[in-house]
Parts: structure tokens; C-alpha cells; sequence
């Protein structure tokens, strides 16, 4: 939604097949519409590419391109240092007959650390999303002597109506809890690839570290009571319990980070190393089992990378691709994507010098700590009524009040912003700071006060909101009503 706002086209149902190095620079990529017997293609020219198709996807890309010969300068190290996040999945199931709905509400909301290195969470998928039940089986123990094939076939034996209750996936969602668990061992896995027919097939084989591991006894362990707790059956994967394999839902690496070609795909920018203008921007450049849910540090990985493109017509602050990492200051954008006061939007720090960004989680952080001092003093208001007369330190609000309508003839003349008439007086705050103008208004009922922060405001500007939500950790407005007529691009 952001980038389409600030000006990128998003083109579905499209896969890149090749990228080919211009003569003067950049590339031009060759894309197809899979799916479809007469396929359609289009080409795309770029100066800038970025791999983000997760790691087997842009594994696979990257690997076929090296094949044909398009990236001669590729790192050997491409599919290295895989990693599956050291991962089990299993859970438990209720009985048939059981009341319980296990499919309503958030979906992953907790978790549980059995020791220091390994994390459970509790999954639950919506109705009707009854597919994973094809991989669930009986569950059975690894390790010993005893091959994991033949403790099956006797847990088959043994209980042969539970084995052929598991065969149905009935409302499979709806009386299961997944377990998915993860642990930030060292050990890896290498993909290599043969090219069959113009296209790349991946493999995998044993990389550098322990072995992954393909029984986790916390894990087992915590689906059995998790079963006893629910009344039903506890269950593993069928690969884990058929070939002793483990299974994965978050596969990292592959692209990892090095400090030159021989020991990385892509160095501390995530430049691919030896193809200038080629980028890494996914999972498989994560290094390490992280034990947890990789989409945050992923996210947070990617952000960093991209805080040090420069803008549009200005130097670049990186070192040349290939030499020795240096820290620099990222590159604050002109024309941020996330909006002027929304929460996460991205400022200079005011007590740093340079370029140092801070990201906020929240508007109150925003306004409290990283807003830049205005150039001129703050004009306090007592009475919301009467804002160019009365000039007395602001007083908590009754609970209950809330504010009704803030509007605005002119942003940046801090004397000419009255309430609707007839609203209940308020305390307002009125900072002015340039070209941006931030208010705030405290209301009283609340844990903490209101704040509502609006950047580049001019003529025609008015905002009307409502009470905040009350949910602990959300600073969201509940019933928003936007009449906003935005003077910029970017008004509200």
C-alpha cells in the first residue's frame, strides 16, 4: 500500500526467468506469466535489482543465472549455510465429538521456552483450512537403536482406530492446536542444484555444524501434555515419522552476508558481491538459526539495507562494492513512504548529529522523544474555545471528555486553531517547527494522553477523531472520521 502510494507498480502473476547484463550498466529482466501453456513475457530495464523471493526462490534464480552464465562473478557460496531454523512441527487434536473450536482468534498469541534454546508456540488455523492435516500422523519417538519406521508401524498396530481417525481431515483446524517449535542450534544444511532441461533442481545435503536434529524431546514432550490437556491425541509430521526427516516452515540462508566472495553471497549492504547493482533483500540472507519467527528480523534486516540507498542524484555514502565493510550513517529519505506522523514513520534524531534515523513504534514516542525542537516556544491553551486569548498552563481534562473536531486556517499560525463551538474545553499543545506543525491533545480517562500528530498541514486541513482505542499496547483511534482535504501529498 505505501510503495503503491509513493509510486510502484505491482505486477502479479509474474516470474522472473532471466536477468541479463546491459552493455552500459543495469540489467534487463525477462518475466513470464506462469501457469498458462502460451506463456506471456515482457522485459523490464532496471539499474537496480532486488531478490526478494524468499530462499528457495531466489536460490533457484540466482542459481540457474550462474549456470547460464549471466553472473559470472557469483560467489561460490550461493545455497550455503541453509538454515530450517532447527524445527519441529507437530501439536494435538481434540477428539471428534469434542465442543471446543480451536480455530477462532489470533493465531499465534503465545509461547513457551522450554530450556534456553528451544521456543514452542501455539498455531491455530482458521476454519476450514484443513489441508496441514494430510501431513499429521500418529506420533512416535526418535532416537535409540530402534529405527523410527518400526516404532511406527507399531504405534499402527497398536492402535489402529486412532491411526485411521488421523487418515480424516473433518474439521481438522477447528479441534487442532499446532506446536511449532524452534531452537537457535548450530547446524546447517547446503543446497546444490543440477540443471535439467534449461531448469534448476534443488537438492539438499548436510552442511556445516551438528546434524539437524529430527526428534526434539521438548517438543514431544509438550504435545503429549498439550493433548492430555485438550482430550484428544497428540501428532507428529508423516516425513518425521516415514523417512526420520524433519520438516521446516521458515527455511533461511542460502545468500548469507561475508566479508568478501570467498565467505559470503553479499557483503554488510546486502550487495550481491561481483554484480553491481544486485541486491538481497529476503530470507536468505539471515545467517543463524533464530529460534523464533524470522518475519520481524527479516523486516528489520531489509529496512537497515535499504536505509543506505541514496536518494535520487546524490553520492553514494557506501564504500565500493567489494571493499572492506565501513559503518556509515544511513541516508535520511526526501520523500518518506510511510506519512508524516503516522506511527513508525522514520526522523532525525534531535540530540545525533548527521543523518541517524529513529523508527517509532508510536506517536506518543514520536512526539515525546525523537521530534526535532521546534524553532519556536510552544503556545499552551487552557481553553480550547478560545486558543488566541487565554494563555494558562493546560490542566488534565474531566473523564470523559474527548476531542470532537480539530480544523485549521492556517497551520502555521498557532493563534488560529479553534475547537467546533460548542466542545467541551480541552487542553491543547500547539507546536509549530518549520514547515511541519504538530498538536496535541490530552484527554482525561486515559493511562496516557492522547497524541495526535500532523506534518505538513496548510490551508484547508481539518481532522475529526474520537475516542482512542482502549487496548493496552494499540495507540490507534477507534471510529476515525478523516475529513481531511490534504494540501500535499502527504497531509494526513
Amino acid at each position: 500500500y505505501l510503495a503503491e502510494r509513493a509510486g510502484a507498480r505491482v505486477f502479479a502473476d509474474t516470474e522472473v526467468t532471466d536477468l541479463v547484463p546491459r552493455r552500459g550498466g543495469g540489467y534487463e529482466v525477462r518475466t513470464c506469466r506462469p501457469g498458462v501453456r502460451q506463456r506471456e513475457t515482457r522485459c523490464f530495464s532496471a539499474d537496480q535489482v532486488v531478490f526478494s523471493a524468499g530462499v528457495l526462490g531466489t536460490v533457484r534464480l540466482l542459481a540457474g543465472l550462474k549456470e547460464r552464465g549471466r553472473l559470472p562473478k557469483l560467489s561460490n557460496r550461493l545455497g550455503e549455510l541453509v538454515r530450517t531454523n532447527s524445527e519441529s512441527i507437530l501439536g494435538a487434536s481434540a477428539s471428534a465429538d469434542s465442543a471446543a473450536d480451536y480455530s477462532t482468534g489470533v493465531a499465534i498469541s503465545s509461547s513457551i521456552y522450554p530450556n534456553e534454546h528451544t521456543h514452542v508456540e501455539g498455531v491455530r488455523y482458521p476454519a476450514g483450512s484443513n489441508a496441514m492435516g494430510l501431513l499429521a500422523t500418529l506420533l512416535v519417538d526418535g532416537g535409540g537403536r530402534v529405527p523410527r519406521q518400526l516404532r511406527f508401524a507399531g504405534e499402527v498396530l497398536r492402535h489402529p482406530v486412532r491411526f485411521l481417525k488421523s487418515l480424516s481431515v473433518r474439521k481438522w483446524s477447528q479441534r487442532t492446536v499446532i506446536l511449532l517449535v524452534m531452537q537457535s542450534g548450530d547446524n546447517s544444511l547446503n543446497l546444490r542444484w543440477r540443471n535439467r532441461r534449461g531448469r534448476v533442481r534443488l537438492r539438499s545435503e548436510q552442511g556445516t555444524g551438528a546434524p539437524n536434529p529430527t526428534f526434539i524431546p521438548e517438543a514431544v514432550d509438550a504435545a503429549r501434555k498439550a493433548a492430555q490437556i485438550m482430550g484428544g491425541d497428540a501428532f507428529g509430521s508423516i516425513n518425521e515419522a516415514l523417512l526420520d526427516v524433519p520438516v521446516t516452515a521458515h527455511i533461511l540462508g542460502g545468500c548469507v552476508i561475508g566479508a568478501d566472495a570467498a565467505s559470503g553471497v553479499i557483503d554488510g549492504y546486502q550487495r550481491v558481491f561481483g554484480c553491481p547493482g544486485l541486491h538481497v533483500a529476503d530470507g536468505s540472507a539471515i545467517s543463524a538459526n533464530l529460534g523464533v519467527n524470522p518475519s520481524l528480523t527479516i523486516t528489520a534486516q531489509t529496512e537497515r539495507a535499504m536505509s543506505f540507498w541514496p536518494n535520487r542524484g546524490e553520492p553514494d555514502k557506501r564504500p565500493p562494492l567489494g571493499a572492506p565493510y565501513e559503518a556509515t550513517d544511513p541516508t535520511f529519505p526526501n520523500a518518506p513512504a510511510v506519512p508524516v506522523g503516522a506511527p513508525a514513520e522514520m526522523r532525525r534524531h534531535p540530540h545525533r548529529h548527521g543523518d541517524s534515523l529513529t523508527r517509532t513504534g508510536n506517536s506518543e514516542r514520536w512526539f515525546g522523544i525523537t521530534q526535532a525542537p521546534p524553532k519556536a516556544p510552544c503556545k499552551f491553551v487552557n481553553d480550547a474555545r478560545f486558543p488566541a486569548r487565554r494563555r494558562a498552563q493546560p490542566t488534565r481534562a474531566a473523564p470523559g471528555n474527548e476531542v470532537r473536531q480539530l480544523h485549521s486556517t492556517n497551520a502555521q499560525n498557532a493563534d488560529e486553531m479553534p475547537f467546533r463551538q460548542g466542545t467541551p474545553a480541552l487542553p491543547v499543545i500547539a507546536c509549530s517547527s518549520g514547515y511541519e506543525t504538530a498538536f496535541s491533545a490530552v484527554t482525561g480517562g486515559l493511562d496516557s494522553p492522547l497524541r495526535i500528530a500532523l506534518g505538513r498541514v496548510g490551508p484547508g486541513m481539518r481532522l475529526e477523531v474520537s475516542r482512542p482505542c482502549r487496548w493496552p499496547s494499540c495507540r490507534r483511534l477507534r471510529n476515525r472520521s478523516s475529513t481531511a482535504r490534504p494540501c500535499h501529498s502527504q497531509a494526513c
